[in-house]
């Protein structure tokens, strides 16, 4: 694919969006890329609900043979100090924590320089393009602009996210977990066998949305983030939020529900999605009420069982990295934050420094806390 053959369009209304929504579906559908968080349903949602006053968006988009081939969803921050200016992040935020390039696979070095290059060219005050979290897997962490570009880039590591690639055995896994954690799961299962009618359900994409979202904010709610006031169905934003990105996804067949039921309580569920051999669960929530059988542990032990039996899942991924994922002896993996500025700009270039130092900061206990303090740079991942 060479670059002439490759058209670059700007995006900036919802209309707009919505006129190319057939061709973002497909590189979807082709993409080994996260399936739900790159989607078109996600990143409008996201530009609709959490693109606040003052700020804009774009996507930017590549065109080979009237065929979409990548995406890059950007948010405008205006800057006036010491010069107007603008920087960009992609989309991004607690609930959208995967930051990539959207393009199809492999991907040509030529497309995700050329859509790089035609964002700052279409942003002249732009100073530098922000990945805050790109995956491992994503042709952005191991991709280099040509020498002659206009263009520099930086990538550093920047957080961790736990998956499991499905072994083999059921049983030869669960006998590598330490003695201490079988021996808590053994308690919690006796525990829960002494309650009347458990049930597990697996729920896919023919499922009752409505009332699986239901039940899941429920349980949400029933928790720790019910009383802080941060689950899903405390703030009626986020309901709307969530159900408008769910129906598109549940259309596109990836959304599943999974569920830990006794009688007609529920007792732990996930919210997933699944594609192209990898699941991945966005949401899990326990009934803390009965938290003495884990519940949460149990509904994880079955679905991993499950999974296993089934031979059609290659990896489960979580993105984040909750300490009790070492506990299953997920493998942490790396997330990376990418710049992208002006070759001799001086302002991307001061940027790039402070990003450096940041950088440094945090590996540095004492320089961390300090910096921590005074609100330079923050602890969250």
């Amino acid at each position: 694919m060479g670059t002439t053959d490759i058209q670059y369009l700007a995006l900036s209304s919802a209309e707009e969006l919505r006129r190319h929504k057939e061709q973002w579906d497909a590189l979807d559908a082709r993409s080994s890329q996260h399936p739900a968080m790159l989607s078109y349903a996600w990143i409008s949602n996201h530009f609709k609900s959490f693109v606040p006053p003052g700020q804009s968006w774009a996507c930017l988009i590549a065109v080979s043979n009237d065929q979409m081939v990548a995406i890059l969803p950007l948010v405008f921050k205006n800057r006036v100090w010491p010069v107007p200016h603008k920087i960009a992040k992609l989309a991004y935020g607690s609930h959208l924590n995967i930051t990539d390039i959207l393009s199809i696979d492999p991907c040509a070095e030529d497309v995700l320089s050329g859509i790089l290059e035609f964002a700052f060219s279409q942003f002249p005050g732009l100073v530098y393009i922000e990945l805050p979290r790109v995956p491992v897997a994503s042709p952005m962490s191991n991709f280099d602009l040509p020498s002659s570009a206009q263009l520099v880039m930086s990538r550093n590591e920047h957080a961790h996210g736990h998956f499991l690639p499905l072994p083999d055995s059921f049983s030869d896994y669960e006998q590598s977990f330490s003695r201490n954690f079988r021996s808590n799961l053994r308690k919690a299962t006796n525990k829960l066998a002494k309650l009347k009618n458990v049930e597990y359900e697996f729920l896919g994409a023919d499922a009752d949305l409505e009332n699986c979202f239901r039940r899941f904010c429920d349980i949400e709610r029933s928790g720790w983030k019910g009383r802080s006031g941060t689950a899903i169905g405390e703030s009626d934003f986020l309901v709307d939020f969530y159900t408008a990105v769910l129906q598109d996804l549940q259309r596109n067949r990836v959304l599943e529900w999974h569920f830990l039921k006794c009688a007609d309580q529920d007792l732990a569920a996930h919210m997933a999605f699944r594609s192209q051999g990898k699941l991945v669960l966005w949401k899990f929530a326990y009934n803390e009420s009965f938290s003495g059988c884990s519940p949460g542990n149990q509904l994880l032990r079955e679905l991993i069982r499950r999974e296993i039996d089934n031979k059609e899942c290659r990896e489960i991924d979580l993105t984040t990295d909750p300490d009790w994922a070492e506990n299953w002896n997920w493998i942490k993996r790396p997330y990376f934050r990418v710049i992208i500025r002006r070759r001799h700009n001086c302002l991307g270039t001061l940027y790039l420094m402070f990003e450096e130092m940041r950088n440094a900061a945090r590996n540095n206990y004492i320089i961390r806390k300090i910096w921590t303090g005074l609100g330079i740079i923050s602890t969250a991942k």
